[in-house]
């Protein structure tokens, strides 16, 4: 029992640990965000504590815990309920009373709708015998918790995706999810990642719409969508006046190539948040801190009839190559989505376990049993006492002596 209740203290422990620090950051974000224990952090795998061995470790433990109590409380559960009382029928001792307080109890008894059974040397009466499961219940729904909730982190499948506003992903087995819109900030300039995010399962007969941040994701069938992280990407419009085709292209990291023919091609090198000209009219990049961009610009190497430039571009501004125009456009703030596929069928048993566990509970609290045995001469309350029914049988033949008293004077 101990050693239980030391695992179950250390797993809300770390479980505490892991809300309140995020998980699955760069290793420079933790050594930054806590100068003092992210090394600590790092070497231990708090960042990533619910993956690490030693939390599935103790998880492991704490199931064959549980297990060990279950196998014990099965014992007594199995035992059928005719078994109990007869042994109840056959147990001695409790208060001494009279043959007609012995009868009097047995009405009261009955009134307060307890059964009967009744043995050789005594009358058992009782009520709420399935109570005796709930401990058992509650045990058994904490491990299947455990199992569901260690099935759906581990068995998983899980992965990142940059989208673009407009655009979308499509699951393998056809679910969809659309971007609609994604801010950085709220209406009132605090710092708030969000994402205004469609999802339609593969015929559309199911579909939500639904906006996700950090801590709140969407659930959609077997999925979990999660606001992740979000970035920066360059923009720029391709236009052919020979084919007349046109496209939009996002320039999500550096060293981007993008070709006209074999020798015709821009790449994109970087981009920069701002920018100030020196005395001689030289554009000098720099950078500023947070996630705005006030006044962009594009570094790139231009390669045309296979000369090669360096250029700096504002958004805008284009750059021709035979017939084909690149305007670069202003800077997108796009999101970082993280899809979970959860194994089938796994949320239903893990919400099905936390109903067993509320069904467990009440069992153990509010259908307590009792076992009352009745004798001639005397009655016993034995099981699963009660403090409060003793106070009512207790207070009913108090009442019932002052009456037999009053009436014999």
């Amino acid at each position: 029992m101990q050693f239980g209740v030391v695992i179950v203290a250390l797993v809300m422990i770390c479980s505490l640990l892991g809300s309140l620090i995020p998980q699955d950051r760069p290793a420079e974000w933790y050594l930054e965000a806590y100068p003092r224990a992210g090394k600590a952090f790092l070497a231990l795998g708090i960042d990533n504590l619910f993956y690490t061995a030693w939390f599935v470790v103790l998880l492991a433990l704490l199931c064959v815990n549980l297990a060990s109590c279950l196998a014990i409380r099965l014992k007594s559960i199995i035992k059928p309920v005719n078994a109990i009382l007869r042994a109840a029928g056959n147990s001695s001792g409790g208060r001494s009373i009279g043959a007609e307080a012995a009868e009097g109890l047995g009405k009261f008894l009955a009134g307060r709708r307890f059964r009967q059974y009744k043995t050789e040397n005594a009358v058992v009466f009782y009520k709420n015998m399935p109570g005796r499961f709930g401990s058992f219940i509650v045990h058994i729904s904490f491990l299947l918790i455990l199992l569901c909730g260690g099935g759906v982190t581990w068995l998983s499948v899980v992965s990142d995706h940059n989208v673009m506003p407009g655009e979308g992903l499509i699951m393998g087995d056809g679910t969809t999810l659309d971007l609609e819109s994604f801010r950085i900030e709220d209406e009132t300039g605090r710092t708030d990642y969000a994402s205004v995010v469609h999802a339609a399962s593969p015929d559309g007969k199911k579909s939500v719409t639904s906006e996700i941040s950090v801590n709140y994701p969407l659930s959609f069938r077997s999925y979990k969508f999660y606001q992740h992280t979000f970035g920066v990407a360059g923009s720029v419009t391709y236009e052919s006046a020979g084919t007349g085709e046109s496209d939009v292209v996002y320039l999500t990291e550096p060293d981007i190539r993008i070709s006209v023919d074999n020798h015709n091609s821009i790449r994109y090198m970087a981009l920069y948040p701002g920018f100030v000209e020196d005395e001689d009219g030289n554009i000098i990049p720099i950078m500023v801190r947070g996630n705005v961009y006030p006044n962009p610009i594009y570094y790139l190497i231009v390669t045309n009839d296979r000369v090669m430039s360096n250029r700096m571009v504002q958004p805008g501004e284009a750059v021709e190559i035979d017939d084909v125009t690149f305007t670069f456009n202003d800077p997108v703030h796009f999101p970082g989505i993280r899809v979970k596929r959860i194994p089938f069928g796994l949320p239903a048993l893990l919400y099905g376990s936390f109903v067993l566990m509320i069904l467990g509970f009440y069992l153990s609290f509010f259908h307590v049993p009792l076992i009352v045995t009745v004798r001639v001469d005397s009655y016993l309350l034995s099981g699963y006492k009660s403090s409060e029914e003793q106070f009512r049988i207790d207070a009913f033949l108090d009442e019932f002596e002052k009456r037999e008293t009053v009436e014999r004077c």
